[in-house]
């Protein structure tokens, strides 16, 4: 059914529209209704309006890239996304609170979902991606119901005309690191630092164990619950590779942090990991990774800062062993320490 809504709209209203989700709807039929309908409402021969012939031609504009985008199979709306696969008659309905750009394309954080939108001359890393999450290995039954919590499971994965999709399970208590260090303006108090690091490390431990590395865990990869000081490292993992296999790419953040042996080897190699860990660390604490003679001035204890400022021990069981002795002579101990951010609160609707 045709909107009721597009001839309501003023002249400056349909001239101001830059994308045409915001004029007709997103399915192909209405959207052609809608069109017809503006177009007899907004003719310069009937309309009075002196921008009407300036409103006639911003039309035809819009309804052509409306086709465009509908064609591709991708139209966004506020908050909503409608994806359309190439074999598929309806479109997945993706509700979102936050979108992202990144170095692939694009992604979208729903609250049990985060959507991967990967441009087409990426295909062999989202291939790989897939792989490599599909591949995860486990000892036996209780590692696999204790880590694969802090791990990507597939819900979709299909190709638009113009993207490939990869769809996330993630749960409501789940923020962005990125999204989350930008809500507390960059001032996380150490203590909440040394959780999520010790999350990261205890995933570490377990990719050490599966021959895995992820290559790319950053602010804008890895989401973090507050509520439950655990984490999901969804993103990156285009990027991945098994021990000891070829890297296929790593992005520029990773680069900055590759030990100079293992990018000479430019195999998969948990060291790689390691050090962005504690790049992590060093740009929670100081908002930048590179600047280390801000982090010995930052006023954390001073394990933590020799921590982050050194290199990794080159195991992820070692590093996760130490580092336990790192918490316990930076606040002794152990205590939980309630960091006051929800999820609705940084993803306000």
């Amino acid at each position: 059914m045709m909107s009721s809504t597009v001839i309501s709209f003023t002249a400056d209203q349909i001239i101001g529209f830059k994308n045409p989700e915001k004029l007709f709807t997103g399915d192909p039929y209405t959207a052609e209704k809608e069109y017809k309908a503006l177009k007899i409402y907004w003719h310069p021969d009937r309309s009075k309006d002196p921008k009407a012939t300036d409103v006639f031609q911003h039309l035809s504009e819009l309804y052509n890239e409306a086709l465009k985008r509908l064609k591709e199979g991708v139209w966004q709306m506020e908050g909503e996304l409608l994806l359309r696969g190439k074999k598929e008659i309806k479109p997945y309905k993706i509700v979102y609170q936050k979108q992202h750009t990144f170095e692939l394309g694009e992604f979208y954080i729903g609250e049990n979902h985060v959507t991967y939108l990967i441009k087409p001359e990426f295909k062999d890393l989202y291939d790989n991606a897939i792989r490599i999450i599909k591949g995860f290995k486990y000892a036996n039954k209780k590692m696999e119901g204790e880590m694969s919590k802090y791990l990507p499971q597939i819900l979709y994965a299909f190709d638009t005309a113009s993207n490939h999709v990869l769809i996330l399970k993630k749960t409501p208590d789940l923020i962005l690191l990125r999204d989350l260090n930008e809500h507390v303006k960059g001032k996380l108090d150490p203590r909440h630092i040394a959780w999520i690091m010790s999350s990261l490390y205890n995933l570490s431990c377990y990719l050490e164990y599966a021959g895995v590395t992820n290559n790319a865990t950053s602010l804008d990869t890895y989401f973090v619950s507050p509520e439950f000081h655990s984490g999901l490292l969804l993103g990156g993992w285009w990027y991945a590779a098994k021990s000891d296999e070829k890297l296929i790419a790593v992005p520029d953040n990773t680069l900055k942090w590759i030990p100079p042996s293992v990018l000479d080897q430019r195999e998969g190699d948990i060291r790689i990991d390691l050090e962005l860990i504690r790049a992590i660390g060093r740009e929670l604490l100081v908002g930048d990774a590179t600047k280390i003679y801000l982090v010995r001035k930052c006023g954390a204890p001073e394990a933590l800062i020799n921590w982050v400022t050194d290199v990794n021990l080159g195991s992820a069981l070692k590093e996760y062993q130490i580092w336990q002795d790192v918490l316990t002579t930076s606040w002794g101990k152990r205590k939980f320490i309630k960091l006051e951010v929800t999820p609705k609160e940084v993803y306000k609707s």
